[in-house]
């Protein structure tokens, strides 16, 4: 009985030690420019932005801003979503640098997500955020980036909804394509 202890906690410490080192890993990964990404934005903001995340927490959001190589085209408030027992803190932002379609979409457009230390709160941004770009959302002007930029920073993250692999794409309309040329055999007998 007291191997299998000893092998639990054997193998306890090994595992702790294996995320140590991949999270100081992932807090000495280089800064990549947009260029090396040839035109893949997703990739670029994943890379930048969701794996080397460790590297924001405790900066500012101007920090941030400025090595972004994409300009900020709207912002959603997600603070109805994620704080509806207090509307008066903004927790985080979206910021979002490429729309895919006419209405932003969480499902298709490409932000970076930005939580802060200490929350916004809903007055005070709403105040410098007040012309509309559409539904929950705000256009990025400079009275907007002069409230942020000395905001302190507790993660970043990037668009995690968006489905952008296009081997994944092309293996999900076949299998559409499959799946009715089935249904279709069906109706036919």
């Amino acid at each position: 009985m007291k191997k299998i202890y000893f092998i639990l906690l054997a193998l306890i410490m090994i595992l702790s030690a294996g995320q140590l080192t991949a999270q100081r890993n992932r807090a000495t990964l280089p800064y990549k420019p947009a260029e090396m990404f040839h035109g893949d934005t997703a990739s670029y903001l994943e890379y930048n932005y969701q794996i080397r995340n460790v590297q924001y927490k405790g900066r500012t959001v101007g920090d941030i801003l400025k090595e972004l190589e994409y300009p900020v085209l709207y912002i959603v408030e997600v603070q109805r979503m994620i704080n509806p027992g207090n509307p008066t803190l903004i927790p985080r932002l979206s910021l979002s640098v490429r729309q895919k379609g006419k209405k932003p979409s969480v499902f298709k457009d490409y932000y970076i997500v930005i939580s802060f230390e200490k929350p916004l709160l809903s007055d005070d941004y709403k105040k410098v955020a007040s012309v509309p770009h559409s539904d929950n959302t705000a256009v990025f002007t400079p009275q907007v980036y002069d409230f942020l930029k000395d905001k302190k920073v507790s993660n970043v993250s990037f668009n995690e909804f968006l489905v952008r692999d296009p081997e994944i794409l092309e293996l999900g309309r076949q299998a559409k394509k499959a799946e009715k040329e089935r249904m279709d055999r069906g109706r036919r007998k």
